[in-house]
């Protein structure tokens, strides 16, 4: 056949003009039976790991916060004073217009810190939110601190010498302070009143954690097979920058390229620049080359693993 390019006579089976170097796009060799099966099976589990993220938030939401229920006030002031606890309305002593319903334990009266408020109004409810978290934030002796939101729930948690809990759903907000000796009974009580967030919400992503690892697993093959393919050493992928300064020279023909990817703001225009060059080395035509440069998670192993060659051209 005859380069388009140039008109030079080449053999049909190579992928470059010997004479000019262009890419020979119209003489692709046939997917084999090896590779149809690679791309089946490597397409079906992308497949499946882009659906899983969806199932596994929505079983995870279901899991994690179906217990979370709405408190009635006088069920609360059973439950406390069941536990051997006083209770006193707060809103005797400062009634704020904004607040419908506050009971809190007293002080002394039992080991727990509790204390439950019912305020219709949003911004009144998220101020004292705010400010029942700085006032836990501040205690002396913290350690760890986690904050959880989704959708009309929140919560915040810190930890250290007093195991400490804002919890705030629908139009209430529970708040709970114990010694950390008590943690495993102040769990207990939360679960009792509804305000807890199963285990289950976190444990649903543990699949997803599991393939994550394995996917990065094969993205650095992916890259080791590549460097085989230029020539080097598979283990040139595990270096941090040398990799990156072959790599700009097995792409462009230049070490120095490689140092435009540790340049802020300028590496992301150059991480699209070296995934469409990459393609086009290895013998692609333009369209497979952008998607190798705009979806490189998903199109390197393809170009890793497939029967294309290695040849870089100006």
């Amino acid at each position: 056949m005859n380069c388009n390019n140039c008109g030079f006579h080449v053999n049909e089976n190579l992928n470059f003009c010997t004479n000019c170097g262009s890419i020979l796009y119209k003489n692709k060799t046939k997917m084999n039976k090896k590779s149809k099966i690679f791309l089946i099976t490597y397409f079906s589990i992308l497949a499946v790991l882009l659906i899983m993220p969806f199932f596994l938030f929505i079983i995870g939401t279901y899991k994690g916060f179906k217990n979370v229920k709405k408190l009635e006030p006088d069920n609360f002031i059973s439950y406390v004073e069941s536990m051997g606890c006083k209770t006193s309305n707060n809103l005797d002593e400062n009634n704020p217009s904004d607040v419908e319903f506050f009971y809190s334990t007293i002080e002394g009266s039992c080991d727990y810190a509790i204390g439950y408020m019912i305020v219709p109004d949003e911004n009144s409810r998220n101020k004292y939110f705010e400010n029942l978290k700085s006032q836990i934030k501040d205690m002396q002796g913290l350690y760890s601190y986690s904050y959880i939101t989704n959708y009309n729930y929140n919560e915040y948690i810190t930890e250290g010498k007093f195991y400490n809990v804002v919890s705030m759903y629908d139009d209430s907000i529970l708040y709970l302070s114990v010694t950390s000796d008590h943690k495993e009974e102040a769990i207990s009580i939360r679960e009792d009143l509804g305000y807890y967030i199963d285990d289950g919400f976190f444990e649903s992503f543990t699949p997803l954690y599991i393939a994550l690892f394995f996917w990065s697993i094969l993205l650095i093959i992916s890259w080791w097979k590549l460097n085989i393919k230029f020539g080097r050493k598979g283990w040139v992928a595990l270096i941090p920058i040398y990799n990156l300064l072959c790599l700009g020279e097995d792409l462009f023909g230049k070490k120095i390229y490689g140092i435009l990817l540790l340049i802020p703001i300028v590496n992301i225009v150059c991480i699209f620049i070296f995934g469409y060059r990459l393609g086009k080395v290895l013998g692609k035509d333009d369209g497979i080359s952008f998607l190798v440069a705009f979806l490189p998670q998903i199109f390197i192993p393809i170009v890793a693993f497939d029967n294309s060659s290695y040849r870089l051209y100006k």
